[in-house]
C-alpha cells in the first residue's frame, strides 16, 4: 500500500503550515501500477477510502485504474477522474490562480498533443501558472516538451520511466517532474515567484522541487493505518 499512512501525516503537517496556499494533486497509476496484480475487494475499498481521506484537490486516473477499482467493486473517489480529452481546471490560491490540465491515457499520445497544448494555452490566458499532468510515460513527456512553446510552466508526468525530482527544460521555462515508484515518496513543488512576463525563467530562486521520502522518520497516521489494515485482511 506504499506509504499512505505516512503520507497522511505529511499532508496534515503541510496543510497546517501552508493553509490555503497548498494544492494537493494526485497522479495516474496511484491505485494500480501499469503492471498490477488482480484486484482484491478489501484492497480496493481501502484504497478509495484512503485517497478520499487524503483530500486531494484533483487527481488523474488511467482507464485501467477505473477498471481495476470496478473489478474490486468500488468507484474511484472524487476528485480523481479519467478524462476522455484534455480537461482544464482552475484553483485559487492567495498568490494567484493555478490551472491544471488533466490529460487522457492513450497508446498514441502524440495524436492529442495539439489538443493538450491548446487547452494549456487557453488556461494560460486566464491563470498565473499552468500545470500539465500526463499518464503516458517518460518518452511521450519528452516529446510533448519538444512540441510545446510556452503553453505551460510545469509538466507533471506519470507512467513508465524513471522518477525525476525536478528538471528545468525548454530553456528553463518548464519544470519537469515525475514520481518515484510505489508511492513511497511525495513530490513537493514550492513556487517562490509566479511566472509573469515573456522573459520569465525558472531558477532555484523562483521554484523548488524536492522528493520527500516516506520512511520511518515520518510517523504513520494512526487513523489511516487502521483503515489500511483492512486491505491486509
Amino acid at each position: 500500500m506504499g506509504g499512505l499512512a505516512r503520507r497522511a501525516t505529511l499532508f496534515s503537517k503541510a496543510r497546517k503550515r501552508a493553509g490555503d496556499r497548498l494544492l494537493a494533486f494526485g497522479g495516474a497509476w496511484e491505485f494500480a501500477p501499469p503492471r498490477h496484480d488482480p484486484p482484491h475487494t478489501n484492497r480496493a475499498n481501502a484504497l478509495t477510502q484512503a485517497y478520499a481521506a487524503l483530500d486531494y484537490d484533483a487527481g488523474l486516473l488511467a482507464p485501467e485504474e477505473i477498471d481495476y477499482l470496478h473489478r474490486g467493486g468500488v468507484e474511484p473517489p472524487a476528485p480523481f477522474i479519467a478524462p476522455d480529452g484534455p480537461v482544464g481546471l482552475t484553483f485559487s490560491t492567495p498568490g494567484g490562480l493555478v490551472g491544471l490540465v488533466l490529460t487522457p491515457h492513450t497508446e498514441h499520445p502524440e495524436t492529442i498533443f495539439d489538443d493538450v497544448l491548446r487547452e494549456a494555452g487557453r488556461l494560460s490566458n486566464e491563470v498565473d501558472l499552468v500545470v500539465v499532468a500526463t499518464p503516458w510515460g517518460v518518452d511521450a513527456e519528452q516529446e510533448l516538451l519538444k512540441t510545446s512553446d510556452g503553453q505551460f510552466h510545469i509538466l507533471w508526468g506519470t507512467g513508465p520511466g524513471p522518477g525525476v525530482a525536478g528538471k528545468l527544460a525548454r530553456e528553463n521555462t518548464v519544470l519537469w517532474t515525475r514520481p518515484y515508484d510505489e508511492g513511497k515518496a511525495v513530490q513537493r513543488i514550492e513556487v517562490l515567484a509566479w511566472p509573469h512576463g515573456e522573459g520569465f525563467r525558472w531558477s532555484e530562486d523562483t521554484i523548488r522541487s524536492t522528493v520527500v521520502p516516506l520512511k520511518d522518520d515520518v510517523e504513520a497516521d494512526p487513523e489511516m493505518d487502521a483503515l489500511l489494515e483492512r486491505a491486509r485482511e
